[in-house]
C-alpha cells in the first residue's frame, strides 16, 4: 500500500444524465434550425452574414442556448456557460472545416454541458410534494 500522496487513485469522472444529452441535442438543433431559416427568410441586406455575422452568430446560439434552458428548466447561467465553450469548440471546428461542420460540434459540445448541468444538481426540476410540510 502506498501512503505517498502522489500515488492516490486517479479521479473518477462522475455520469451525466445522458437524457438531458439528448433533450438537450434536440431542442438546441431545432432551435438553430428554425432561428436560421427565419434569417435567411429576412429581407437582410446582401452582406449582412459576412459583415456582422461574427455579432449575429453568437447572438443566435446565445439565443437558441436561452430557448433550451427554458424547455429542460435547467438554470440559465449554467447553459449560458456551456454555450460560451461550445461556441469556442465551434468556431475552432469551423476554421478547420467549415460553418456546419463547426455548428454540429458545438451542438455535441453544448449538449454535453447541458447534460453535467443537469448532473450537478441543475437539472429538470420538480416539486418535492413529501417534503413540503402543510402550514395548519
Amino acid at each position: 500500500m502506498c501512503s505517498s500522496s502522489w500515488c492516490t487513485a486517479p479521479p473518477r469522472v462522475e455520469p451525466v444524465s445522458r437524457k438531458v444529452f439528448w433533450q438537450a441535442l434536440v431542442v438546441q438543433t431545432v432551435a438553430v434550425v428554425a432561428l436560421s431559416l427565419l434569417l435567411v427568410a429576412l429581407p437582410l441586406p446582401e452582406g449582412f452574414f459576412r459583415d456582422v455575422g461574427f455579432v449575429a452568430g453568437p447572438a443566435a446560439w446565445a439565443l437558441c442556448a436561452l430557448i433550451t434552458a427554458r424547455v429542460l428548466s435547467l438554470p440559465v447561467l449554467p447553459v449560458l456557460a456551456a454555450a460560451l465553450v461550445a461556441g469556442m469548440v465551434g468556431t475552432l471546428l469551423s476554421l478547420a472545416g467549415g460553418h456546419w461542420p463547426g455548428v454540429a460540434g458545438g451542438l455535441v459540445v453544448f449538449a454535453a454541458g447541458c447534460a453535467w448541468v443537469a448532473s450537478r444538481g441543475g437539472g429538470i426540476r420538480t416539486r418535492d410534494f413529501h417534503s413540503e410540510s402543510v402550514a395548519s
